[in-house]
């Protein structure tokens, strides 16, 4: 088994592992391409339609235990003052993920604390759950 480490472009980028069987490696090719990067890119933007936006408002409004989960990825963005709106707005509590640093003050009064060292304390009794950056049905720091 042969490996090989490359690195990822597209968001959350980072080092990637990739493995080849050693029969595959050792193969004899009578031609190879190299492809350009310009073909392998991606558009990793993703935008929410109108119909899911109203969708997550509605549900966020009608519940009476909301939670907001920030997780790693809001790194990479200046999100802490929309969503403290939204907080606000709607009365949910809101979490981070353990790794995250200061994406949300951890001074306003609807931080909850840490996710994972509070989950089972946080999420009784919860009627709505929307993770922005992280994972939602997965424990991670």
């Amino acid at each position: 088994m042969s490996c090989v480490y490359a690195c990822v472009s597209t968001q959350p980028g980072g080092s990637t592992f990739l493995t080849f069987s050693k029969d595959l490696w050792e193969m004899r090719v009578k031609r190879a391409e190299i492809i350009p990067r310009s073909r392998s890119l991606t558009n990793s933007e993703v935008v929410s339609s109108d119909e899911h936006a109203k969708k997550i408002a509605d549900t966020l409004l009608s519940s009476q235990r909301q939670m907001l989960f920030l997780g790693n990825e809001c790194i990479r963005h200046e999100i802490s003052e929309e969503v403290a709106g939204i907080a606000e707005a709607v009365g949910a509590m809101l979490t981070t993920a353990s790794k995250v640093p200061v994406v949300f003050p951890n001074i306003h009064s609807n931080f909850g604390g840490g996710f994972l060292r509070d989950a089972n304390y946080l999420m009784k009794d919860l009627d709505a759950f929307w993770s922005l950056g992280g994972p939602t049905f997965k424990l991670s720091g």
